[in-house]
């Protein structure tokens, strides 16, 4: 008994073990994936940072090779600047216009290329007001060196983009001079933008992030869909552009070496900002970053989630399996020891009254004819096992066959109570029969009914005690009608009533008591009235006996026919 509790120990300990290993899993996994989240969003975003220092970088590469085609370019190579640049360039409609910068009597004027390649007077475009304001600045250059690898540039207007870039110094000037470049918005935001912004983030089809650009006035200047006002607001990166330092620099003034150290001053004074006037923002599609990664780490976890319940799922199925298993071989072993005892029994009291009879040690026709009587009655005792097994036996494989046909509940009830009968007597119970004055009927196998309310009978009478009455009734309900049997016995424990109609099951009161039985009687009950279409209902209270009706479908007569 020890070695079998132990058993059972280990069998539940085992997979209480594996499910607490599971709970263990799942929280390392909770863990993990957080910290993978985290490191993932940071190599996102500083995957994207460089994005972002790429586009800018780019972006001042490309204006800076348009501005580089005119710097340190007298206003006479100018004609020739534009034409050589328009036919080198990816974008040659990209420059709107070219004006020479000058000082005449401490006044800045501003001339414009025409096309026969002279400089007429011209009204400033939008933003001139802004290098005027810095006309000072101009005249002066020595007070600001320009600094960095780039040349020196200044914005002057950001619709259009205007920029100032420094001119070869002409002798004949009394003071130093530049040349400003005007920039077409429209090729900058359908042509220039869309092409850097497919170089590095990828083509419209592929693209993962909505980009927008915007100017020093706020102004959108570009953008990849039609929600620059949410991307601004809720960007995942933003930096600024048009600092102008393209990698490479370009070409650096070089003094006149024929004047000396009175030659010209250098050219005018780096005006920029350190960061540019324009910003670009940056965001997911999919709405930011950490919801791209909260979705990631959400799926990673309902995947090893899902992985872990079905293991957990596993364990405890197989648990439960096990666990059926082992009851089920302990119930068919009870049910061996059972069979092979009621088999004993008859056997050892046949083969004595066989034994006596060839003895001859039985004399006179009534002990023969009780002799006989004794071994007809053990006889039918093992008819009644043996049909049980046989009928178990069909029951699990499912290839019996029930008969249909109008059979009377009365008449069944009357047959289990006389079949019952000698057993009855002999415990001195007392057998009581309520039928209805009308016959009621069904329809189904008129045997396997009668074993059936004859199993219910034979439990009430073994298990009812010793002070016991077992009453058998017939009644019509709503359709249907009910065979009871009710005893006066000590009642079921409310335990063990779910596990009456198991196969090789026996309460504790029965194996205690050594009641012979193979634990098959109620399974066989309940199986017979499925195959007729009704049902077994329970009604027990402990100390007050208990009540087992077989309920079944009534018959509808018409005109002699049944249905």
């Amino acid at each position: 008994m020890s070695t079998a509790k132990s058993k059972r120990s280990f069998g539940l300990l085992l997979p209480l073990a594996l499910l607490a290993l599971l709970f263990v899993l799942a929280w390392l996994q909770y863990r993990w994936t957080g910290a993978l989240s985290r490191a993932e969003a940071e190599r996102l975003r500083s995957g994207l940072r460089s994005s972002l220092a790429r586009f800018g970088g780019e972006l001042d590469f490309e204006l800076a090779r348009v501005l580089r085609a005119f710097s340190m370019r007298s206003p006479s190579e100018l004609p020739e600047a534009l034409a050589e640049f328009r036919h080198q360039s990816h974008y040659p409609e990209i420059v709107s216009g070219l004006y020479r910068l000058g000082f005449e009597e401490g006044r800045l004027e501003l001339g414009k290329l025409e096309e026969d390649g002279t400089f007429a007077r011209a009204s400033p475009p939008p933003g001139f007001e802004r290098l005027a304001n810095r006309a000072d600045a101009l005249r002066n250059p020595h007070r600001s060196r320009p600094r960095g690898p780039g040349p020196p540039l200044a914005l002057v207007s950001s619709d259009p983009l205007s920029i100032v870039v420094p001119a070869r110094f002409e002798p004949s000037a009394r003071e130093p001079a530049a040349t400003m470049v005007v920039l077409r918005n429209d090729v900058i935001k359908e042509r220039l933008l869309p092409d850097i912004a497919e170089r590095v983030f990828g083509s419209e089809e592929s693209l993962d992030f909505d980009i927008v650009v915007v100017d020093d006035t706020d102004r959108v200047v570009f953008s990849s869909r039609d929600n620059a006002s949410e991307v601004i607001r809720s960007a995942d990166a933003s930096s600024s552009l048009l600092s102008l330092r393209p990698a490479g620099g370009g070409p650096r003034p070089r003094r006149d070496r024929g004047r000396g150290p009175d030659g010209p001053p250098p050219p005018p004074p780096d005006l920029r900002r350190e960061d540019g006037p324009w910003r670009v923002f940056v965001r997911h599609r999919e709405g930011s970053l950490d919801a791209v990664v909260g979705r990631a780490r959400a799926w990673n976890l309902a995947l090893g989630s899902g992985v872990l319940f079905l293991l957990g799922t596993s364990i405890v199925l197989l648990t439960v399996s096990a666990r059926r298993a082992t009851e089920l071989s302990e119930r068919k072993m009870e049910f061996v020891a059972g069979v092979s005892h009621e088999l004993r029994t008859p056997l050892a009291v046949i083969r004595s009254a066989a034994q006596n009879l060839a003895d001859g040690s039985v004399s006179g026709g009534p002990q023969v004819r009780r002799y006989g009587g004794l071994i007809e009655a053990e006889g039918r005792r093992l008819e009644d096992l043996v049909e049980k097994v046989l009928e178990l036996a069909g029951v699990q494989s499912q290839t019996r066959h029930s008969p249909r046909e109008r059979v009377s509940t009365t008449g069944i009830a009357r047959s289990a109570v006389a079949d019952s009968g000698a057993e009855a007597r002999e415990r001195g119970i007392e057998l009581e029969a309520d039928f209805p004055p009308v016959d009621l009927y069904v329809l189904g196998d008129e045997d396997a009914l009668r074993r059936g309310v004859a199993n219910l009978v034979g439990n009430a009478i073994k298990h009812g005690g010793d002070e016991n009455s077992v009453k058998v009734s017939v009644e019509g309900l709503s359709g249907e009608v009910s065979i009871s049997v009710s005893d006066r016995g000590p009642g079921i424990p409310p335990s063990e009533v779910p596990h009456l109609f198991e196969a090789f099951y026996r309460g504790r009161r029965a194996r205690e008591n050594q009641v012979r039985g193979s634990g098959l009687g109620l399974s066989l009950v309940q199986q017979i009235a499925r195959e007729h279409g009704g049902r077994v209902e329970v009604e027990t209270t402990p100390g007050r006996g208990s009540r087992f009706s077989l309920v079944l479908p009534m018959a509808r007569c018409h005109l002699g026919s049944v249905e």
